[in-house]
């Protein structure tokens, strides 16, 4: 939620009444294309760049927060899971920040966390029951899932340019 809520603090605060309609229309086009970038990596039809594969140590200071039991020592573990190399939470930022205002990026990224809680807790409990190739379907599906956020992203984001600009030609 925390990143979620920066998104749209930044949203908003590029959020000029002059260029509003042409950014936002911009923004969700590019955010589109990224989502389309991620579901493509997330198929593996394209290699994930060199500078975004995990490596071991990348994050120490994120080890200190696993054994804490404070309030805060939780939550920043919580907002350091948004800075994995995981598609599906960077997805949804960018959601979040196409979504029109900080509350509704709040609301995009709490939904989004409570959506995944029961799956990710359901999987992580019987993870050594679940085949391989069970795991790798779901990969896909979340994939396709993230493809499809893409495509109707693309499709506002163009939509809106039109109407702003007319018809290209």
């Amino acid at each position: 939620m925390f990143l979620g809520g920066m998104a749209g603090v930044v949203a908003h605060l590029v959020n000029l009444q002059i260029f509003m309609g042409h950014l936002r229309a911009t923004v969700s086009l590019l955010g589109g294309m990224a989502l389309l970038l991620m579901g493509l990596i997330l198929l593996r039809l394209i290699p994930l760049p060199s500078w975004a594969q995990p490596t071991s140590g990348s994050a120490p200071w994120v080890s200190r927060f696993l054994g804490s039991r404070s309030l805060s020592g939780r939550m920043a573990l919580g907002v350091a899971t948004g800075f994995l190399p995981c598609m599906l939470p960077w997805a949804m930022m960018i959601k979040a920040a196409s979504s029109g205002g900080m509350v509704e990026a709040l609301s995009t990224m709490a939904l989004f966390g409570l959506g995944t809680v029961p799956a990710l807790l359901a999987l992580g409990v019987s993870a050594t029951a679940i085949s391989t190739r069970v795991r790798l379907l779901g990969e896909r599906v979340a994939a396709m899932g993230v493809i499809f956020m893409g495509i109707v992203l693309c499709y506002k984001g163009g939509r809106a340019l039109l109407r702003l600009h007319g018809p290209l030609g």
